[in-house]
């Protein structure tokens, strides 16, 4: 009998398992807004996806200004 226990307990354990992954998963996909085109979206990708756009954004106000300047000091000439 202690076997038939045994499997019981095993069973509730893993369901206990299961419905605590099938939360995790929910909260999981709350998060997630939206399959990106490359794929199932990874919240690695999003923080890379965010550096890249702060770096890009950052060179492009970089050139502006750079491209402002110079147009500034020919204006002078």
């Amino acid at each position: 009998f202690k076997s038939i226990k045994f499997v019981g307990n095993l069973e509730k354990k893993i369901k206990r398992r299961l419905i605590k992954q099938g939360n995790e998963s929910a909260e999981f996909n709350k998060k997630r807004k939206k399959q990106t085109r490359t794929g199932i979206w990874s919240p690695r990708k999003t923080e890379i996806g965010k550096k890249k756009k702060k770096s890009e954004e950052k060179f492009r106000r970089f050139s502006s200004a750079f491209s402002a300047t110079k147009w500034k000091v020919n204006k002078q000439k």
